[in-house]
């Protein structure tokens, strides 16, 4: 898979922006937010997917207890999603070899990855996000976590109360510690 020239031409589109790459991970840092723009390659190295997310840094601290990575990711960001999921909620891989697959990937950028991320620099935007892609409902601990740090953070501890108590009771066993040092950490039972 020669992921290069996709990854050459979106440091054009991203580098202005002030995005830094990192092999196919592009992160724009502020005091409290980390903005993320990611090509994630298939096991068959014939196809790639975009990835965005934008990850508050308080939240992760607070979730992770400890320091955020050098170089974040997708996948440790508080809101993530597939580009195409923010067109009309379906999943896209891109054909390496198509033609039409880099200048798709610019355009969904900046068409929607970008607004994406502008939404998402607000507690709020972050919320609504969460609560829309039904992070509840699909059980995965992580996005409930960070769902509920926010709406401590927001003034809703009652309601993230409940989340956690909820999610503590389903989730395996392996988050149990982590959902409980939140728990106490803000006081929600």
């Amino acid at each position: 898979m020669n992921l290069k020239p996709l990854i050459v031409q979106l440091d054009n589109v991203l580098k202005p922006l002030g995005f830094i790459a990192n092999k196919g991970i592009w992160n724009r840092r502020s005091t409290h937010l980390i903005d993320v723009v990611s090509l994630q390659g298939s096991k068959s190295e014939d196809l790639v997917t975009l990835n965005v997310g934008v990850l508050q840094k308080e939240i992760y601290n607070v979730c992770w207890a400890k320091e955020v990575p050098i170089t974040v990711q997708d996948a440790d960001c508080t809101v993530a999603a597939r580009v195409r999921q923010l067109v009309d909620g379906k999943d896209e891989w891109w054909q390496l070899d198509d033609r039409e697959t880099l200048g798709d990937i610019i355009a969904k950028t900046v068409d929607y990855a970008l607004p994406f991320i502008k939404k998402m620099h607000s507690p709020d935007g972050m919320e609504r996000y969460l609560f829309d892609s039904k992070v509840v409902e699909q059980k995965y601990p992580p996005p409930i976590m960070y769902l509920s740090i926010l709406m401590i953070q927001r003034g809703n501890k009652e309601g993230a109360s409940t989340l956690l108590s909820d999610l503590i009771r389903s989730a395996p066993k392996a988050w149990g510690t982590r959902i409980k040092e939140i728990m106490e950490r803000f006081d929600c039972y």
